[in-house]
């Protein structure tokens, strides 16, 4: 007995004439057809990427490295405030701050800056890299400089 699917432009496939078992539930999106043989799109490489279905292969979205700085802005700064909250949170700073002890909110004080300040120079550098590779480069170098402080 022969399964029918159906691909994203509509047409109707049977899938005994592929190679490959397709068992399982899928979205529509999950598949593309060749040769009137359903074919399993590959993983996508990273979430700036689209399937071109006349190509066959993922592609960069247009203007994917503005898009992926913004992404990757955000990111730095969420790693930065779980950094900063998971060692010292809201009623831990407030508490620090009551104790009226300079030297300990001081120390506290600068340590948030030290994070905040590897958050900062690690923006400033996404948004002037020129290459994807660039980006992904320094947030790993952002993640090395925040795990020692």
């Amino acid at each position: 007995m022969a399964l029918t699917y159906y691909a994203t432009n509509g047409q109707i496939v049977d899938q005994s004439q592929s190679d490959q078992s397709i068992e399982g539930t899928y979205s529509a999106d999950s598949f593309y057809i060749e040769n009137g043989v359903v074919q399993p799109i590959p993983p996508q490489p990273d979430k700036w990427s689209i399937f071109n279905y006349d190509t066959k292969q993922w592609e960069l979205i247009p203007d994917y490295i503005n898009t992926m700085k913004v992404d990757m802005v955000r990111l730095v700064n969420s790693t930065s405030a779980d950094k900063i909250y998971g060692t010292y949170p809201s009623y831990k700073q407030i508490n620090i701050l009551a104790t009226g002890d300079q030297e300990l909110i001081n120390s506290t004080w600068v340590w948030i800056n030290l994070v905040r300040d590897a958050s900062n120079v690690t923006n400033e550098v996404i948004n002037t890299a020129p290459s994807k590779e660039d980006i992904y480069t320094a947030y790993q170098s952002f993640l090395t400089t925040i795990e020692g402080i």
